[in-house]
């Protein structure tokens, strides 16, 4: 059937689940991703800031059955609030979020 799911790596991350193990079990049901990275004092961390192997995570992830991505993490950076940025290192931070994904996939 066309049943899917939506594989939003923080949260499995949240629950102490392997992203990569997850993807591996549901591959071809994943049809959304909500992409950010994590850190164990930090969720939705911007994309190759954290700890997951985002990576791996994207080679066992059948593109397929894949319909979207959604970038869903601050831009915050370890030591600045998104908002103390300015409009400019705003849209610099997002470009550089696109890039990475472009990269990953």
């Amino acid at each position: 059937n066309g049943l899917g799911v939506t594989l939003d790596t923080t949260h499995y991350a949240q629950m102490g689940q392997d992203i990569v193990d997850a993807a591996v079990i549901l591959s071809d049901r994943v049809r959304t991703i909500h992409l950010s990275d994590y850190t164990a004092s930090r969720t939705h961390v911007f994309i190759g800031e954290g700890g997951l192997d985002l990576p791996a995570f994207f080679k066992k992830i059948d593109p397929n059955y894949l319909n979207a991505i959604t970038i869903e993490s601050s831009l915050s950076t370890a030591d600045r609030s998104d908002r103390q940025m300015s409009h400019n290192e705003l849209v610099t931070r997002l470009s550089l979020a696109k890039k990475r994904l472009e990269v990953l996939i």
